[in-house]
């Protein structure tokens, strides 16, 4: 007898029949070949009516197997040990707890009709595929090889919590689905794979558990389906939480496009090397759809395609490598939770992104999108996004980057949609902001004090645009048309804007045009758009240089002293109100000097007649009679001492009537130019009136006349001397 032959069990057939079924029979001959064995039922069998007979599958019971596995019997020469089963019913428990064998352990397709249980077990490599079975327990398992579970349904629990594989877990098209619903359908928690999770049209029941699992290779589950579990947990709803995948490590990309989910995604301080999370649709009515806090991706994060986020994307802290993509799907904050959480359909505090954060056409925003406090490496791009706030109110934030770092443009722009509030306080832009919002899109906001940017910037929304202290090297291009602010509001707040070029196009609707102390290199603008009335404020504006975009050179200077006029009536209060001064110096002084700088004395002149004339205009009579009596005079005599020819013209006048009056009064005639050089002595300051005498000026009449131009003299004298003085002083 051979020694393979001395340590094969010997049984009469008697004993056999007794001891096992015919199934079980097989199993063992086929196992001591290593061969595999096929029982699976014919189908082709029908009845005398031709319907289809029900064949029941060979029965195995699960000792059987039990012992053939952990039994040391060799296998005929030249065959592979392995127990390979398919299309057997098998009967009770197959229980391999704290099991170890080096032999393969295939049952495919079979029908279990108790759970499986693998805990601690060590096993060379394990395929249940195509099986329905009530349950695995295989937490802390040891697979050398492979855990092929594709196709299996089990209609209890997978778990497999702390397992060790050392090559790959395959759950494709596999079905999980439990009916209490309280504890995790599919549990991976603590999982440590090798390779790599291949879980295409993965379909589970309940929640998925994978908090801190680790994996060495991709983790794929493309086409999954995490829905409701068929009983709510107690105490809770139906799509309170699906995944949960808390401080997993995946070295490889996580693809799970085409998820539908249940219910909340979490995976909070998660790392993966790539992320993919395209054309996916998660629901969840309490808080988020899709946690990302605090997830470090090494390479790009893929939120694009036609996305669906009912609860919206809460990703704070998030660290990509690449580029973050949202596509062209909907996202949309969650009706309850938090009311921080209720406000963001995608909330990217903090987040920390080397490459673009760029969003396709069609991306729809139910909820603020928050980018407060991030740093984009790349142009952040909203370009054809629709962004709405919660409620529809048009004070609530729809899109918010307050104190966010961008390295390069920030582009909202191509058919972008937005109702409700833009805010940028304090945001550095390392390139341009374009703005440019839909027409007959409704009203938009753009908050943006303290702004800084590096190149142009470019706005044309329909709303109010608040831009204090913004520091913008660039050129600042906006087009006031659209906007529309309260009656005794800003519709553009420039206050205190430094720009290269300032190019404004139109007038608002409704509301002030704020330049206090704004500063620019040149100001571009159409001036007839600002007839005297216009609520616009001047106060402060400086600029080197001043032109016009509406073409008309011509009337180009008539039309800034209307600019002016309209520009220096009002000024901003303490509280940000406006009041109604009637009348501030500086933006006439100003444009002054970019005459006078230009080489246009005459034109600068005629700018501060105008200032005093508007100056002197303020004045209330009954308050300051004299005072505006003085400067009546110096306005009638000498222009505000801006134009010295009147004064010579009003000499000249004086000495001609002058000496009318002398050679139709007087008794001695000595000539009409002589009489009017008398009258130059007694009008220039510094004659006297006995200077009369060597005409012989007799009677009343010579006197008063006399008198008269010594005291128009003095008063003359005296205006043209203190507006000289101010002139001189200035």
């Amino acid at each position: 007898m051979t020694a393979l032959a001395e340590q094969v069990p010997v049984f009469s057939p008697a004993e056999q029949s007794l001891l096992y079924s015919p199934a079980e029979q097989s199993l063992r001959t086929s196992f001591y070949s290593g061969a595999p064995l096929d029982l699976t039922p014919t189908r082709s069998q029908s009845g005398h009516d031709g319907s289809p007979i029900h064949v029941t599958r060979p029965a195995i019971r699960a000792w059987v197997i039990r012992d053939l596995l952990l039994s040391n019997v060799p296998v005929a020469p030249g065959q592979i040990r392995q127990l390979n089963v398919t299309g057997a019913a098998i009967q009770g428990e197959l229980d391999l707890q704290f099991a170890k064998t080096d032999c393969p352990l295939r049952l495919e397709k079979c029908v279990f009709d108790s759970p499986v249980t693998l805990y601690e077990a060590h096993l060379r490599s394990v395929s249940l595929r195509g099986c329905t079975v009530p349950g695995i327990d295989a937490r802390h398992v040891r697979v050398t090889g492979d855990l092929n579970l594709d196709d299996v349904h089990l209609t209890g629990c997978l778990r497999l919590g702390g397992a060790h594989l050392r090559d790959d877990l395959h759950l494709a098209a596999a079905t999980i689905e439990s009916g209490d619903g309280n504890d995790a359908v599919l549990d991976l928690d603590n999982i440590e794979i090798k390779g790599k999770i291949e879980a295409p049209g993965l379909t589970v029941r309940g929640m998925v558990s994978t908090k801190a699992a680790t994996g060495a290779g991709p983790w794929r589950m493309p086409r999954a389906r995490i829905l409701a579990a068929a009983k709510a947990p107690s105490g809770g709803t139906r799509d309170a939480l699906a995944w949960n995948g808390e401080g997993m490590r995946i070295e490889g990309t996580l693809d799970a496009s085409g998820l539908h989910a249940s219910g909340q995604v979490r995976l909070v301080d998660t790392q993966v090397l790539c992320l993919v999370f395209r054309d996916v649709k998660i629901r969840n009515s309490r808080t988020a759809a899709l946690i990302l806090d605090r997830l470090d991706c090494r390479g790009s994060v893929f939120c694009d395609g036609r996305s669906y986020l009912t609860g919206g994307m809460h990703a704070i802290g998030i660290q990509a490598g690449a580029t973050l993509y949202l596509g062209a799907g909907m996202a949309k904050a969650p009706a309850e939770g938090a009311a921080d959480d209720r406000k963001h359909a995608v909330d990217l505090r903090r987040a920390r992104i080397t490459g673009e954060l760029k969003c396709v056409a069609g991306f729809r925003a139910s909820g603020a999108c928050n980018l407060a406090d991030a740093h984009v490496g790349g142009r952040v791009s909203f370009s054809g996004a629709s962004l709405r706030p919660v409620d529809g109110a048009e004070g609530q934030v729809a899109f918010t980057a307050d104190g966010a770092r961008m390295d390069s443009d920030l582009s909202l722009e191509e058919n972008f949609s937005c109702r409700g509030r833009i805010s940028l306080q304090n945001a550095r832009i390392g390139g341009g902001l374009t703005v440019q919002q839909n027409e007959h899109d409704g009203y938009c906001t753009l908050t943006a004090e303290g702004l800084s940017v590096s190149r142009d910037v470019t706005l044309d929304l329909g709303g109010t645009v608040d831009l204090s202290g913004a520091d913008i090297t660039g050129d600042l291009t906006l087009d006031l048309k659209r906007l529309k602010g309260d009656d005794s509001g800003a519709a553009a707040d420039l206050s205190a804007v430094t720009a290269g070029v300032l190019t404004l196009t139109g007038k608002p609707t409704m509301g002030f045009l704020d330049l206090t102390r704004a500063s620019v290199s040149l100001l571009c603008d159409s001036p007839r758009d600002w007839p005297d009335g216009s609520r616009i404020v001047l106060e402060g504006l400086e600029y080197r240089d001043i032109t016009t975009n509406d073409g008309d050179r011509k009337n180009h200077d008539s039309h800034r002293l209307d600019w002016l006029k309209a520009g220096t009536r009002w000024t901003r209060g303490a509280e940000g109100q406006y009041e109604n001064v009637a009348f501030t110096p500086q933006p006439y002084q100003q444009l002054a000097a970019y005459y006078r700088n230009s080489g246009d004395d005459n034109q600068a002149r005629r700018v501060l007649h105008k200032m005093y004339s508007r100056r002197n205009n303020s004045l209330h009579s009954w308050r300051d009679p004299v005072i505006k009596l003085w400067n009546n005079a110096q306005n009638v005599f000498v222009g505000y001492g801006y134009s010295p020819a009147l004064a010579f013209g009003w000499l000249v006048i004086f000495a001609v009537v002058a000496a009318s009056l002398f050679g139709w009064v007087g008794k001695v005639h000595t000539g009409f130019a002589r009489e009017i050089i008398m009258s130059l002595g007694l009008v220039l300051p510094g004659t006297g009136y006995g200077q009369i005498d060597p005409w012989k000026a007799t009677g009343t009449a010579s006197h008063v006349i006399a008198g008269l131009l010594v005291l128009w003299g003095l008063v003359l004298g005296a205006t043209v001397i203190a507006a000289l003085a101010r002139v001189i002083k200035q």
